[in-house]
């Protein structure tokens, strides 16, 4: 209770004269205030309680439909909590023992306590109550972390020992087998051996988020992120296992500049756990989709499925760590039951709130925002084309900021005049420079190599290139030789404006430093 509050006291009294004593007793000025509200038989009390909050019952023990300490049983079932003041004429201590062992919080004698007591008594019982409730939710959430985490040591011990003993028999095999042991079968146990590190390794990273999470220890790298390249990145991260579950996964994305202030690899996590969870809580063939929508100066992003459903029961524990969702027949639950508590206490960390909605037989849907990024309004300043024999290379000026585009082929023999236009645009224009390959239908590996040679000339002017908008075919090329984990690229020509920018902006920075 807290001063200046009101305190709603619901009197069940039927004696008029005794009521009236309780009620002049607790409206005398003082710095608590009461409301009071009085009935004289129990059932009317049972009925007001369900209508309406009260802070407190005063309780006579003999009512007209009802008497004795079953009366307090009665109103604590109604209401269990509710703290409950007992007031009886029986000046015997057996009576206010039993009233207190069935759930009232004092006992005292009609007529025979001060105002000044009663209030006090009031104050106290309440406080107790709530004091009670509270270790009471504590020892019920102790004994459910108890149950989870016996759980989450046997799943552990499954999850360890499977990969353990798949390594131990490779390994076994690489060891003590015949010398002519033919290369395949070393690159299979080899296989094998990497499977299996890589899963151990996901369970103790996973183990170790939520001890972060859980510990408030979680650190964020805050940094501008395209949010479009973040889901075509776990789009194919996950490709392996949504092939495995025949899951057709889709981007539902209206606008390729979508960009917000967060941890871009933990986002990744995020939404790599809930996709992975739902492909794996569902029979094969689920449909899942990816979306990103600007909603006012928010991004709101969400994983949606056409699968099963999760039941309100569920839903309120699903978020737990080391709780698993069992489904009917199943005797093993798939994974560590961390993916979902690992996503609420990342997304938490950037300040917000990771929401389910789902109904069982509809489907489900993760969703949660982010801080967006305005976006870029890019304006060309300058622009100039080249036009040679199956390619046509055009130039634009974003703010010194280049973007140099190749429609056609890109081959060996156009490599030395390209190298002169990429030479004069850098030296004249920016040399912070986007190739954009969108439109480039063929490239050679003379043409790989003019790419190479584009940044090193770039960061000879003191700038740098990126790669911007392939085409899938070229992607394809690039990926397969391994250019792309050495030089950056983006999905569209503001991300990797903004890219530049940025890095132009901390360049320069670092300049002024040196020179002051």
């Amino acid at each position: 209770m807290d001063r200046g509050s009101v305190t709603k006291v619901l009197l069940v009294e039927d004696d008029p004269q005794d009521a009236y004593l309780v009620t002049r007793a607790l409206t005398r000025p003082s710095e608590f205030e009461f409301a009071i509200k009085t009935v004289g038989w129990l059932e009317e009390a049972l009925g007001l309680i369900r209508r309406e909050p009260f802070d407190i019952a005063l309780l006579d023990l003999n009512l007209p439909d009802s008497t004795g300490p079953e009366t307090v049983s009665k109103l604590q079932k109604a209401a269990p909590l509710l703290p409950i003041l007992v007031l009886t004429g029986a000046e015997t201590e057996d009576i206010a023992v039993e009233t207190m062992r069935r759930g009232a919080q004092d006992c005292l004698l009609k007529g025979k306590s001060e105002p000044a007591v009663l209030r006090r008594v009031i104050r106290y019982a309440i406080e107790r109550k709530g004091l009670l409730e509270h270790v009471i939710r504590q020892n019920e959430r102790l004994k459910e972390l108890d149950r989870l985490k016996s759980e989450f040591v046997s799943v552990v011990t499954h999850e360890l020992r499977t990969p353990m003993t798949a390594m131990k028999i490779s390994l076994s095999m690489l060891e003590n087998g015949p010398p002519d042991l033919k290369h395949a079968e070393n690159q299979e146990s080899l296989q094998m051996l990497r499977r299996n590190t890589d899963r151990l390794m996901k369970l103790i990273n996973e183990v170790l988020d939520v001890s972060r999470i859980e510990s408030g220890r979680l650190q964020l790298n805050i940094q501008d992120t395209d949010i479009v390249g973040v889901i075509h990145e776990v789009m194919s991260l996950l490709s392996p296992l949504l092939r495995e579950r025949q899951c057709q996964v889709s981007a539902d994305v209206l606008d390729e500049n979508i960009y917000a202030q967060c941890d871009r690899e933990k986002i990744v996590q995020v939404l790599v756990n809930l996709v992975s969870n739902a492909s794996l809580h569902n029979e094969p063939g689920l449909r899942i989709t990816l979306g990103a929508r600007h909603q006012g100066n928010q991004i709101r992003m969400w994983v949606a499925d056409n699968g099963k459903g999760i039941s309100e029961e569920e839903q309120k524990r699903i978020f737990q760590p080391y709780y698993q969702v069992r489904c009917q027949g199943e005797t093993y639950t798939k994974g560590t039951g961390l993916g979902l508590a690992i996503a609420r206490g990342m997304v938490k960390a950037h300040h917000k709130k990771l929401a389910l909605k789902s109904k069982p037989g509809e489907g489900t849907e993760f969703s949660f925002e982010l801080d967006a990024l305005p976006v870029q309004d890019l304006k060309v300043e300058r622009t100039k084309s080249w036009k040679m024999r199956d390619l046509v290379t055009t130039a634009e000026l974003y703010d010194r900021r280049v973007r140099v585009q190749f429609k056609g082929m890109l081959f060996g023999v156009h490599i030395q005049t390209l190298l002169e236009i990429i030479q004069e645009v850098l030296s004249r224009w920016s040399p912070w420079m986007a190739l954009d390959l969108s439109e480039c239908t063929h490239i050679d590996s003379r043409g790989i190599g003019f790419l190479l040679e584009c940044r090193a000339l770039a960061m000879e002017f003191g700038g740098n290139t990126v790669l911007v908008s392939l085409a899938p075919n070229i992607k394809q090329v690039l990926l397969k030789i391994g250019l792309l984990n050495s030089v950056p690229h983006y999905l569209s020509l503001a991300a990797a404006m903004r890219a530049m920018k940025r890095e132009s902006e901390s360049s320069r920075k670092s300049s002024t430093r040196i020179f002051t």
